[in-house]
């Protein structure tokens, strides 16, 4: 499945008036996304988030999280490394309200990471790239992604 974009209203700061848009890939069986901000657009990123449903084979994943510049260039990057058991939910979130790197392990089988992320700014072309490093079972293993942003026009 291709990136979605799912528009959600108006937002307007000061003198700007933007879209807060979501962008996300649902799409089953593979545990390499991307998401790219559309042509003549200037986004605001507000969050990404991940979550990584894990099949019956238990191994040492590692998360990764890169933004690109439009020729693939990387300009910045994160990760984590989780060590999932069998048939676990986690939940990735990077967001630039967060201050500090977090996890939390419930009695269930979720646990919630957060990260820092730079107030960012990404022009059209830039995107990123969210996947499991090691595709312990990429087939299997489920892992949609949606980066929430604030979308503008460029400026005439």
């Amino acid at each position: 499945m291709a990136q979605i974009n799912t528009y959600t209203g108006a937002y307007v700061s000061g003198m700007k008036v933007g879209q807060l848009v979501v962008a996300h890939d649902t799409a089953t069986g593979d545990v390499d996304k991307t998401i790219t901000v559309p042509a003549n657009r200037l986004w605001r990123i507000v969050l990404v988030w991940l979550l990584l449903d894990t099949s019956g084979n238990a191994g040492f994943r590692h998360i990764r999280l890169t933004v690109h510049l439009p020729g693939g260039a990387i300009f910045g990057q994160s990760w984590y490394d989780a060590s999932t058991t069998l048939n676990t939910v986690d939940q990735y979130l990077w967001a630039d309200q967060i201050e500090e790197s977090a996890m939390i392990e419930t009695d269930s089988l979720l646990s919630h990471y957060w990260s820092p992320l730079p107030c960012l700014w990404m022009p059209a072309g830039f995107y990123f790239r969210l996947w499991e490093n090691d595709a312990v079972d990429p087939a299997n293993d489920v892992m949609p992604v949606a980066v929430t942003a604030i979308e503008y026009a460029p400026n005439p």
